[in-house]
């Protein structure tokens, strides 16, 4: 695994796997799902943590749902859930909170190293030079390693051949509303902007080349830079129609089982949008398609 995000969707399909096949009677299941808990947790990632957290409850909840629509009696087991489903009482002394709670303190931080400049620039308005600005100058005095780590515009899209870019960005970007991936996203547009060829739309940069300069962590947008709107249509296409059949299937049969193959595929498309490097990998792709496999091999045993 290249990635955390990769762990924590591969842990969140497991999840939903283990917990069924618990219910449905399978004991070594209750300790891999302990097990898949503890290990959402010390990942830290919001995939694993918040949305482990979620994904549990909701696959609680719709078990009971379910299971009174058809009527069916409701097993004892779910209440052993309720053991793992604890195990987020952790989450206030998680790495996740740590991680959170190091921010907020530096953006408290941050607000009052910025009122303290605000004022010294009023006192200077009084005084103004005109002058040539160096950008190159002007982005190392402002920017904020925090949210825009060095390596950006040092490696990955170096300044010193496009000081315009990276002084725009800098100058006209707060530095709580700049995230990776947003800085990634707004490199790619700048290559595009800069070839200025219509066919890029249509047929994209080549994934080649926005690796050999930045990742982006969203895969459809990725996609679409790399291969425009018709190599995405036919690259995510088979996509679309399997989320279609998955629904169109839980809706028709409405069991426990499809419930948690639907639920899987929807994290794993919904997981590729939010952190990315999911739909390309193979660690990811293979398992997910064994588990969605399960919806068509359900279908004609019962059909």
């Amino acid at each position: 695994f290249m990635y955390a995000n990769q762990i924590a969707i591969e842990l969140l399909m497991l999840l939903l796997v283990n917990v069924y096949t618990f219910l449905e009677g399978k004991n070594i299941s209750f300790i891999n799902v302990f097990i898949i808990v503890l290990t959402m947790l010390i990942l830290g990632t919001r995939v694993s943590t918040m949305g482990g957290l979620l994904t549990f409850i909701c696959i609680i909840i719709m078990y009971f749902i379910i299971s009174l629509f058809h009527k069916t009696k409701i097993s004892k087991r779910v209440i052993l859930l309720f053991i793992p489903l604890s195990l987020f009482i952790l989450l206030p002394t998680s790495p996740y909170s740590n991680r959170v709670e190091e921010l907020e303190d530096y953006q408290e931080y941050e607000q009052e190293t910025i009122i303290s400049s605000e004022v010294v620039k009023e006192q200077n308005e009084k005084n103004v030079v005109v002058k040539k600005i160096d950008r190159i100058e002007y982005v190392y005095n402002n920017y904020n390693p925090n949210y825009l780590p060095l390596v950006f515009f040092e490696k990955y899209y170096p300044i010193k051949y496009d000081e315009s870019f990276w002084y725009s960005y800098v100058k006209n970007n707060k530095n709580k509303s700049i995230t990776y991936r947003d800085i990634e996203q707004s490199i790619v547009k700048r290559i595009m902007n800069i070839d200025n060829k219509n066919s890029n739309y249509l047929f994209g940069i080549s994934n080649s080349r926005i690796q050999n300069v930045v990742n982006i962590e969203n895969d459809f947008i990725l996609h679409f830079y790399a291969f425009g709107i018709i190599g995405s249509i036919v690259l995510l296409f088979y996509y679309l129609v399997l989320l279609v059949y998955v629904i169109i299937r839980f809706f028709k049969k409405q069991d426990y089982f499809t419930f948690i193959l639907a639920t899987a595929y929807l994290l794993y498309l919904f997981s590729s949008y939010l952190t990315g490097n999911i739909i390309n990998s193979l660690n990811i792709t293979i398992p997910c398609l064994f588990i969605i496999s399960g919806i068509f091999t359900n279908g004609l045993k019962k059909e």
